[in-house]
């Protein structure tokens, strides 16, 4: 989680394995060289800097506490959304790989999460919508719906809908993040570890 992994730590974690092996009498000998394995590491530590992308849409409401959260609840419901206990909504992932979740629906003000012990005594002003670009199979297919539901998110409480700096965000900016989507996800596949991969779930 720090970076990539070092001489120091990797010998460390070789006399660990050993250690254990012996133990259970077994043997046990990596399968490339320190020098390879730390090359490695690195190499793949700047893939995940590159890669670590949220793709966000945030609603957020023209008059305070429009957002209640029986009318969240139910939003989320007609949209195949369900309370996690990360206190969030998502839409699950039902296929065979890629991360749990699709996307998922947020409080956009801290703590950003939702009551659910009572969801008819909560309210915001602020929502958020978002998914986690190199962990998602097909990332471009799964933002054209997160944008969908964005939109009618936004048009069931009349709402905005705005970027990261609070703008308004048009058709031409959904446009713009779907195309950013779109070539996070060619890179990734260009470069051996394609969006929602085993590979690609582990890494991030």
């Amino acid at each position: 989680q720090d970076g990539a992994i070092n001489d120091s730590q990797l010998n460390k974690f070789s006399d660990l394995t050993v250690q254990i092996c012996e133990a259970a009498g077994g043997r046990f000998q990596f399968s490339t060289s320190f020098e390879q394995a730390t090359e490695r590491a690195k190499q793949l530590d700047e893939f995940c800097k590159r890669y670590d992308v949220l793709a966000v849409l945030n609603i957020v409401a023209k008059t305070e506490g429009l957002f209640t959260g029986e009318a969240i609840d139910q939003f989320a419901r007609d949209h195949d959304m369900h309370l996690g206990k990360m206190k969030i909504y998502h839409r699950d992932n039902e296929g065979a790989v890629g991360g749990q979740h699709l996307f998922s629906l947020a409080n956009l003000y801290r703590p950003g999460t939702f009551d659910s012990e009572d969801m008819r005594r909560f309210s915001t002003s602020g929502l958020t919508i978002f998914m986690n670009v190199p962990t998602t199979t097909d990332p471009g297919r799964v933002f054209r719906e997160m944008a969908r539901v964005g939109r009618s998110l936004r048009d069931r409480f009349d709402a905005d809908l705005v970027d990261q700096n609070k703008q308004t965000l048009t058709d031409q900016g959904i446009q713009n993040i779907q195309a950013e989507v779109d070539r996070l996800a060619a890179q990734m596949r260009k470069e051996g570890i394609p969006a929602g991969s085993e590979s690609a779930v582990r890494l991030f």
